[in-house]
């Protein structure tokens, strides 16, 4: 009975048209979260701290974020599961701040879980990640909205010349920021996409962050096909977004790999069986990319990161080949003996990084 007179008194707060007001609401409704009242019903209060994303107050939708991985804690593969719908946005309901918000969300939930991010729950939240983060998603509403945008503003700019007789003047103090907006115009454009025929750059940014750190908070809760796909996924992104405004993209997919390249290590030191492993026939096209993107890419975080990938390889190789030689030397803490054993093998063969090997007569 009193758990019931605190649920309604939340959610009359959270109706307040005041924040300190919402945010008391809120602090409640956590409360009986926390601990897990009868009164909570789990869709209902998911869709609530969903809406409640979408206040202007910064104090009130990050709070709203916690709570959220609070619901998770005690009820992880259906809160995940309405998340991830949301998240997708197959209706085109959320504006993309409040998806960028959900993300967080998920990937606060991601780190909370941890190594109980596994089966269902894994399972749609990568495959998720996987649809937003590819090119795949048509967008035919925001497609509408953009255009109606461009027409607003082309109207305002004829109206504009119309008044003025011809072109408007540039003022000369202006100009220097003028270009930076313009600049900054032409990046925002080029994050939005092609006229609703993919999705925003930023929330492709988003869900390759919330994957990538479910793959190395649990790599194991992640099937083998799906890591394969993510793998696919980031060096298409690294090889055909080239432009200046995908610069975010490319970091969020080098990030990715990083992550993969250590948790697969981290696994493989613990014994664990993923199923998937590095040193595949893929392992030459892997380092082929590596390689040019660290040579050509635009962007100097990329290239560090393409290099820190290679030397990661390089490093998890040369244990993989040491526990292969000598399982019983390197248990009892002789891998200086082993190491020499190695010497002879390159850890990366040339023609992995584009060099052929040559052979050459000498008398």
């Amino acid at each position: 009975m009193e758990d019931r007179k605190t649920q309604s008194l939340a959610l009359s707060y959270l109706s307040d048209p005041i924040p300190p007001v919402r945010a008391q609401g809120l602090h409640l409704l956590t409360d009986l979260i926390r601990t897990a009242s009868p009164t909570i019903d789990i869709p209902s209060t998911c869709a609530l701290l969903i809406s409640i994303l979408q206040d202007s107050d910064e104090f009130i939708h990050l709070n709203a974020i916690k709570s959220l991985s609070t619901l998770a804690d005690k009820h992880s593969i259906t809160v995940t599961k309405l998340l991830v719908e949301r998240y997708v946005d197959s209706e085109e309901s959320l504006t993309l701040d409040q998806r960028l918000r959900l993300g967080e969300a998920l990937l606060q939930i991601v780190q909370r879980l941890g190594e109980a991010l596994v089966g269902e729950a894994a399972n749609s939240l990568s495959d998720a990640c996987l649809a937003v983060a590819g090119r795949r998603a048509r967008k035919p509403k925001a497609a509408d909205e953009r255009a109606k945008r461009i027409q607003t503003e082309d109207a305002k700019l004829r109206e504009a010349e119309d008044a003025w007789g011809g072109k408007v003047p540039e003022i000369s103090d202006q100009d220097e920021r003028d270009e930076s907006r313009e600049g900054l115009a032409a990046i925002l454009s080029g994050w939005e996409g092609r006229a609703g025929s993919e999705e925003d750059l930023r929330i492709r940014t988003s869900a390759l962050s919330v994957l990538g750190i479910a793959i190395e908070t649990n790599i194991s809760g992640l099937s083998a096909t799906r890591l394969s796909a993510t793998v696919d996924l980031a060096l298409s992104v690294l090889t055909t977004e080239r432009g200046d405004t995908e610069a975010i993209l490319r970091r969020a997919a080098v990030l990715i790999l990083l992550r993969l390249v250590r948790a697969v290590d981290a696994a493989r030191k613990r014994g664990l069986k993923l199923g998937y492993g590095l040193w595949t026939e893929n392992l030459k096209d892997f380092i082929r990319v590596l390689t040019y993107v660290h040579v050509v890419d635009g962007d100097a975080m990329v290239r560090e990161h393409a290099s820190a990938i290679r030397a990661e390889l390089e490093t998890a190789q040369y244990r993989s080949l040491l526990a292969e030689l000598a399982p019983q030397e390197a248990a009892e803490g002789e891998e200086a003996v082993v190491g020499e054993r190695l010497l002879d093998q390159p850890l990366l063969p040339m023609e992995h990084v584009g060099l052929r090997s040559m052979i050459q007569e000498i008398e």
